[in-house]
Parts: C-alpha cells; sequence; structure tokens
C-alpha cells in the first residue's frame, strides 16, 4: 500500500523546497537584486564616466543624435519624444537626458519642466535642473559712446526701431559699437536692411565695432552654406563679411568671400583696410582681461565653447595646440560645447588617435548626452575617458 502523506521532514522533489537536516547550516538566501546605478549624487546621472561595455543607443537615440549634429533639433525632439511612450518603465535614461539637453539647447522651458515630472515617476530621483545661465545674457553696465543695442530677435517685423537707432548712429563722426549680444533670431528682411544701413558707415570710413561677435557669428553661419545657391541667403553671406571686417579678420574674409563666389558665381566684396579697427571692441577688451591664459600643463584642461563644426573649426585647432603642449594627460572640458558635426567628430577621432600613439590618455569631460551619442556613433568613446555633463 502506498501513503498518500510525507514525513515532514522528508525532501519533496517537485516541490523544491530543501529542509536542513541536523547539523547542517541552512543556506544563504540569495541576494535581491539592486536597480542599476548611475551615480552618488544629484540624481545619479552627472559625472560617471561612459564605458565601451554600455548599451548601444536605440534607433530612436541614434537617429536624434544625427539630426541633432546636423542642426535639426526640432527633428531630434520628435524623433525621441514618439519613442518615449515605448520605454517608459524600462528606467533607460538615455532618451530623457537627451530631451531634457534638447529641451534646454531650444529654450523651451516648459516642456523642460513637464518632462521633470514625469522623469521623477520614472526613475524616483530629481530632475536635472535648467540651466538658466546657459541662454541668458549677464547684465552689464551700458557701454560708453555711440552704442546700438539689438534685442533677441532681429527680423523685420520686430528690429524697426532698432535699425532706425542704427540709422541714426551712422551720423555721427565717432566710432560706432552695434551689440548683437542678445540676438537669437535673425531673418533675410532685417538683414538686408542692416546692411543697406552699414554701408552708410563707409561714406566717412567710420570705424564698426562689433560686440557679442561670437553668438552672432555662429548664428549667421548656420543660415549659409558653400554650394547653396539661395538668393534670399545671400545677405546672410554679406553681412558675415561686414562682421569678419569689422573684427579685423582678414583670412577668415578671405576664405568666406572665395566660398561666396564659388556659391554665387560673382566678384565678392573686397577688403577694406581703412575699415580695419584700430583698438579691440570694449567688451571683448574685458573679456580678454578677465580670462585667464589657457592652461600648459598637467592638472588643467581646455575648456571649449560653442558647436565644433566644419565652419567653426576653431576648437579643433585649440585641442591641437593644446595637445601638442600637454604631458602624458589631456582633459577637455565640454561643458559649454552645444553640438558637433559628423565632420568635426571625425577629426577628433584622428586627433585622439594621434595623442594615444603619443601615450597621452585624453579625458572629455562635462559631455552633453547628444554629443555623447555622435561620439559613441563614431567609436571615439573607444579611445578615450568621457564624464557626463553634470545635469
Amino acid at each position: 500500500m502506498f501513503s498518500f502523506f510525507k514525513k515532514k521532514d522528508q525532501d519533496s522533489p517537485e516541490s523544491g523546497t530543501h529542509v536542513s537536516r541536523p547539523g547542517e547550516q541552512p543556506a544563504a538566501p540569495a541576494p535581491a537584486a539592486e536597480p542599476p546605478s548611475f551615480g552618488n549624487e544629484g540624481n545619479g546621472f552627472s559625472g560617471i564616466e561612459v564605458s565601451n561595455s554600455e548599451s548601444s543607443l536605440s534607433g530612436a537615440e541614434e537617429q536624434a543624435v544625427i539630426l541633432h549634429a546636423n542642426g535639426d533639433c526640432a527633428g531630434a525632439i520628435v524623433a525621441l519624444q514618439g519613442d518615449l511612450p515605448r520605454i517608459k518603465g524600462q528606467r533607460h535614461p538615455e532618451t530623457w537626458l537627451m530631451l531634457f539637453e534638447l529641451f534646454q539647447q531650444t529654450h523651451d522651458r516648459a516642456a523642460f519642466e513637464a518632462l521633470g515630472l514625469e522623469f521623477v515617476v520614472e526613475f524616483e530621483k530629481t530632475p536635472p535642473i535648467w540651466r538658466e545661465q546657459s541662454f541668458q545674457p549677464k547684465k552689464e553696465a551700458p557701454l560708453p559712446g555711440n552704442t546700438c543695442s539689438f534685442g533677441s530677435k532681429l527680423t523685420a517685423e520686430t528690429a524697426a526701431r532698432e535699425l532706425e537707432r542704427f540709422r541714426a548712429a551712422t551720423s555721427k563722426i565717432e566710432p560706432l559699437r552695434l551689440d548683437f549680444g542678445k540676438v537669437r533670431e535673425l531673418d533675410s528682411s532685417a538683414t538686408v536692411e542692416l546692411l543697406a544701413i552699414w554701408q552708410l558707415t563707409k561714406r566717412f570710413a567710420t570705424p564698426v565695432q562689433v560686440l557679442g561677435a561670437a553668438t552672432f557669428v555662429k548664428l549667421i553661419s548656420e543660415k549659409i552654406q558653400t554650394g547653396r545657391n539661395i538668393p534670399a541667403e545671400a545677405p546672410f553671406w554679406l553681412l558675415l563679411m561686414e562682421v569678419h571686417q569689422s573684427l579685423g579678420q582678414l583670412e577668415e574674409f578671405e576664405n568666406l568671400a572665395i566660398e561666396y563666389a564659388i556659391t554665387y558665381e560673382v566678384s565678392p566684396p573686397s577688403w577694406d583696410p581703412r575699415l580695419v579697427p584700430k583698438t579691440l571692441p570694449v567688451k571683448l577688451a574685458r573679456e580678454e582681461a578677465a580670462t585667464p591664459s589657457k592652461p600648459t600643463g598637467e592638472g588643467g584642461s581646455l575648456a571649449l565653447h560653442g558647436a565644433i563644426t566644419s565652419q567653426h573649426s576653431q576648437s579643433l585647432a585649440e585641442i591641437r595646440e593644446y595637445a601638442a603642449r600637454s604631458g602624458s594627460k589631456i582633459v577637455i572640458d565640454f561643458e559649454q560645447v552645444d553640438r558637433i558635426d559628423f565632420e568635426s567628430a571625425g577629426q577628433l577621432l584622428n586627433l585622439f588617435m594621434a595623442c594615444l600613439q603619443q601615450g597621452k590618455n585624453v579625458h572629455l569631460v562635462h559631455v552633453n548626452e547628444l554629443v555623447l551619442g555622435l561620439l559613441r556613433i563614431m567609436s571615439v568613446t573607444e579611445l578615450v575617458t568621457i564624464e557626463r555633463n553634470r545635469v
């Protein structure tokens, strides 16, 4: 006869439960799985190094990185937002961090804060903080002399009063300062009017000092492309040449003039030595006096600014110069770098390979998530140590 009952101290092969026998140490419980950790401070995503073993980008992330590298922030946002419902609940930070960076760069604080609320639910962490200083210009005392300042929008609809002040200022026989530091939007119609008034300064060879030149040159440069023969873009080319002339940048002027001639098949404007500034613009002089010299040895870092593109290759030259005079450790700070295009990323890859061959270790710090994505696509992360931006 078979019993339907088993002894309590007998193992059941079907139950999978082990019962301890006398003198036997109980088995230690298996450790509970811990959620992935991304850092030890802030919201947990800052100051961490990127390793080669990290998972590859998703299709949406890769598409967003490519669009951003080409200057299309709006398209990158659409690509990531479309994929956000699919990844919710997976605690996958890259898409979220890319969106935060895109909203920051496009100055969309409402969308940034709305995403922050969803982020808290997803990760149970504090979301990234909006960076006020990233786009708001510092308040400064009014500049002396004959100065015209332009607002954030330099368009035909909004800039009539400012352009009229510019016209009135050209009648004064004294150096003229044009402050473009706040300009974030520029259209073709306003550019045509601006150029027409600018020509009035040449009647008396009035020196024009351009303030806020770095951001203004970047804004104009993003509106033109060599070989793209669009008549409505011609004023941007001519305005950029005027800016280079006013800054005394002969090489940049001549290179741009050649590209203009190739694009439109016409003779470009000529360099006018009478208009070369005798002194630095007031604001530029202040900045140079206040800016410490770049580090020349171990322990220092090279801080870059703005976009690194084929049309703005100055940063690449700075990296080469810095790498040549640095020791075995090269540290480059990308905190103020918004974007890198594919051509520049390829040049960085070649440059860092050369550094490794010379026995130098390259560290990139404070890299934003979109730039990091491009460096991963281009395999730069296999050559250097990268630390994410503080968020």
